[in-house]
């Protein structure tokens, strides 16, 4: 679930636009489906020195707030070099309305491990390389050079 809630959000399915200050990343989307609205997405980041640090929170509203309260809460911090994001951690939280549950993974030598939470099916080695899905989201939606608009590509 978790990851669906995500990848809509990173694909598009978001009407508003970002508010960007003090050059940091302050964003908040309003989240439709079918043009019903479903929540909040709010990404804060911001890079300094060649490391980043962002948050997350997707918050369920509208229609489908009414049916059910759904809350996800997300941090994760690496390193950052143009388009290139190496987490070190990740941390969420999540409340479904049904489950609570949280999860931490920790990168080492780009290979993510998790620490706290479910493990899921995948093996680790498979992963390296890849970003958690709160850098993901930090990267689709930061304020970037308008040279580097177009050349994001995250493996997730």
């Amino acid at each position: 679930m978790r990851r669906v809630i995500f990848g809509l959000a990173a694909i598009g399915m978001l009407s508003g636009g970002p508010v960007w200050a003090d050059g940091n990343t302050n964003a908040v989307f309003k989240v439709a489906l079918r043009g019903i609205t479903a929540g909040t997405l709010t990404v804060k980041g911001a890079e300094i020195g060649g490391s980043y640090q962002t948050t997350g929170v997707l918050k369920s509203g509208g229609l489908v707030g009414m049916l059910r309260s759904i809350t996800y809460t997300a941090k994760s911090k690496g390193t950052v070099r143009g388009n290139s994001f190496r987490p070190a951690r990740y941390d969420e939280n999540a409340d479904t309305g049904k489950r609570v549950s949280k999860t931490t993974m920790t990168y080492a030598g780009g290979v993510p491990k998790v620490v706290a939470g479910e493990t899921g099916d995948l093996s680790p080695a498979s992963q390296k390389g890849t970003v958690d899905p709160q850098t993901a989201i930090y990267a689709a939606f930061r304020d970037v050079d308008e040279a580097n608009v177009c050349k994001l590509n995250v493996q997730m």
